[in-house]
């Protein structure tokens, strides 16, 4: 099972795709599946809050659980094995995207929900039941949810993982970056720009990031484009 660290500071990193495809493993997690979609495969970094390219990888991915073309196994309220799921009950509903917390009416409501959750280690996953479906007062209905990987890999059939690479990288994908690391910028004036490129996945000498992504972020940050050059150590007599 692929992990994704889930702390604070990770939430700022865009998040990649790491290893072989779905196929490499019997069955994966329907947060894993979502991320393989959302990533186009591990050629397009993610950042947490680029909620148009999760909630296209889950809606995806339940899409083809529901229509009985990906096989679904988890845990029923109760029993410590796996079992086959009939997809249909994942119809109709409500999504909570990974990263994102739930509103405090959906914990207490009795409206079930599809919790897609991402999982930093094994026994994590093993502990906490991975993506679930939800009852009343936020009671696991189903957990441990997890799909077929041939299956994910047959429908969305990306090539083998690449590097990211700046030829890859369109306007749009600027825009994204530039605007994401405004973000950063706006809660840490000081961040290194270094760290802000490795932040981003993206190298910090990249001519797109050195003359458009950096000063523009800076400029929406409300920060000079360049940053003040610090103060040079004197030298030892």
């Amino acid at each position: 099972m692929r992990h994704f660290p889930t702390s604070d500071r990770i939430l700022c990193r865009a998040l990649r795709w790491e290893g072989g495809p779905p196929s490499d493993a019997s069955h994966i997690s329907l947060f894993e599946a979502a991320a393989w979609i959302a990533t186009s495969g591990g050629r397009r970094p993610v950042f947490p809050y680029d909620l148009e390219y999760w909630e296209n990888g889950c809606a995806e991915v339940v899409r083809k659980v529901t229509g009985g073309q990906i096989s679904l196994v988890g845990r029923e309220a109760g029993s410590p094995l796996s079992n086959v799921i009939d997809g249909v009950r994942l119809a109709g509903l409500k999504m909570q995207m990974p990263f994102a917390s739930a509103d405090l009416a959906d914990i207490l409501g009795d409206a079930p929900r599809l919790v897609f959750a991402v999982s930093d280690s094994d026994e994590r996953w093993r502990v906490e039941g991975g993506d679930s479906v939800t009852g009343a007062r936020g009671y696991a209905l189903y957990s441990h949810l997890q799909v077929a990987g041939p299956d994910v890999s047959k429908i969305w059939p990306f090539s083998d993982p690449e590097p990211y690479s700046a030829n890859a990288r369109t306007t749009a994908d600027e825009l994204r970056l530039t605007a994401r690391l405004a973000i950063m910028l706006k809660g840490e004036p000081g961040l290194a720009k270094a760290e802000a490129a490795e932040r981003l996945s993206i190298g910090h000498r990249e001519r797109a990031f050195e003359l458009r992504i950096w000063p523009n972020a800076r400029k929406s940050a409300g920060l000079g484009e360049r940053a003040k050059a610090g103060r040079k150590k004197k030298s030892a007599i």
